[in-house]
Parts: structure tokens; C-alpha cells; sequence
């Protein structure tokens, strides 16, 4: 499956040497929520997505596999996820 994360060019070239880390996020509620937002189509600042850089990740997980980290949302043309940095880094990073 391949999913899709937007970022600037100084943290694509960080994570493309050292892996993605988990960001805190308080989205659409007042919970903290960990992870790193992943969607299954390339997003741009119409979508509230920020970054000029995008970065493909063809993960070998199973949509059953990533529903957990699915996050829901009417309205939205597209889906996203909230997947522990452990969990892409374990199994994608760009040796």
C-alpha cells in the first residue's frame, strides 16, 4: 500500500536520514494524539495540508493492518492515519 506525507524539504532530508518521529497533535478535539499523518492520496494546502514536499511510502501493511490508525472523517475526499513512527520506520525507511 502506498500512502502519502507532506513536510518541508528540510524535514523530508531529515527523515530520509534519520526516520520519521512521532509529532503531538490535539486535531479536531482537545486530546493529544502521537503519530505521524499519513493519506492515501498526496495532499496540498487545499486539503490543510502544509510543506512544499511529499513523501511516497509504500508500506507492506494490510488496510485490516493500518485500520486501527485510521482516522475518521465525513466530508473528506480522502483517508487518513495516524501511524506511530515505529511502525513506518520498522517497516519503510529509504536506506
Amino acid at each position: 500500500m502506498i500512502l502519502y506525507h507532506v513536510t518541508s524539504r528540510e524535514n523530508a532530508a531529515s527523515i530520509k536520514r534519520d526516520g520519521f518521529r512521532d509529532t503531538d497533535s490535539g486535531y479536531m478535539n482537545q486530546r493529544e494524539h502521537r503519530g505521524v499523518w499519513l493519506t492515501d492520496r498526496p495532499l496540498d494546502a487545499n486539503d490543510d495540508a502544509w510543506g512544499d514536499t511529499v513523501i511516497a511510502i509504500e508500506i507492506p501493511l494490510s488496510e485490516a493492518e493500518l485500520d486501527q490508525y485510521k482516522w475518521k472523517e465525513e466530508g473528506k475526499a480522502y483517508r487518513k492515519w495516524l501511524v506511530p513512527a515505529a511502525v513506518i520506520n520498522k517497516n519503510w525507511w529509504p536506506k
